[in-house]
C-alpha cells in the first residue's frame, strides 16, 4: 500500500466511530485525547527514524499510548 492510500485509510476511520479504537478512547475519556495524539506523534517519528520499520513505529506508538493512558 502507499502511503497516501494508508494515510487515507487511517483519516477516514477517524470519523467512523464503529470502527475507530481512537474515537472510542477519546469519546470513553476525553483527557486522553492529548495521549492519543502524542502516540500517533510517536508511531510517525518512529517511523520516520527508524527506515520506516512499520511494526516498530506501530508497537512504540501503542506502548506510549498504554503507559501515558496507565499512568494517568
Amino acid at each position: 500500500m502507499t502511503r497516501g492510500m494508508v494515510m487515507t485509510r487511517v483519516l477516514r476511520n477517524v470519523s467512523d466511530p464503529r470502527r475507530d479504537a481512537l474515537h472510542g478512547t477519546v469519546s470513553a475519556d476525553p483527557h486522553a485525547t492529548p495521549y492519543a495524539l502524542l502516540a500517533v506523534a510517536v508511531t510517525i517519528g518512529v517511523h520516520l527514524a527508524f527506515g520506516r520499520r512499520t511494526i516498530l513505529s506501530v508497537g512504540a506508538g501503542t506502548a506510549v499510548h498504554v503507559v501515558l493512558v496507565s499512568a494517568v
